[in-house]
């Protein structure tokens, strides 16, 4: 079911979806997560750390549990999560297949920290709903 473009998904409505979609063990698979990963890939922060699927979890739902897909990302006032593993979207219905490398290199140098959320922004790919063919 489509619900167009006039739905808006505030963050709360969208931390609901995600409630409601994963798996029962999904909360103590982040929690663990987060005690190996506590600060942010991006900026190093500790403040308001989530767990990110690097591959978005509707679209594989078969590596919801594994490491190599997840990526620590806050949502300090930097809103690394938003700006670098969303590409500037704060819905967080799209996602950026290179989060992982462009937090590494945005880490290391600070100073092209906008760079690479613009680079984020323009190669955010849409959720499978928003498709119109293939990727």
């Amino acid at each position: 079911m489509s619900l167009g473009y006039r739905y808006r998904w505030t963050r709360s409505r969208v931390h609901e979806w995600l409630r409601r979609r994963r798996s029962a063990q999904w909360a103590e698979a982040a929690r663990w997560f987060l005690k190996e990963h506590s600060r942010c890939a991006a900026c190093g922060g500790d403040d308001r750390v989530q767990v990110h699927h690097v591959l978005p979890v509707d679209r594989y739902p078969e590596l919801e549990f594994d490491e190599s897909n997840m990526v620590s990302l806050c949502m300090s006032p930097l809103e690394c999560h938003v700006r670098l593993g969303h590409g500037g979207d704060g819905a967080m219905r799209f996602w950026n297949p290179h989060v992982v490398a462009d937090a590494d290199i945005v880490r290391a140098n600070p100073d092209l920290r906008l760079e690479y959320e613009t680079k984020a922004r323009n190669l955010r790919r849409p959720p499978l709903s928003e498709r119109s063919g293939g990727e």
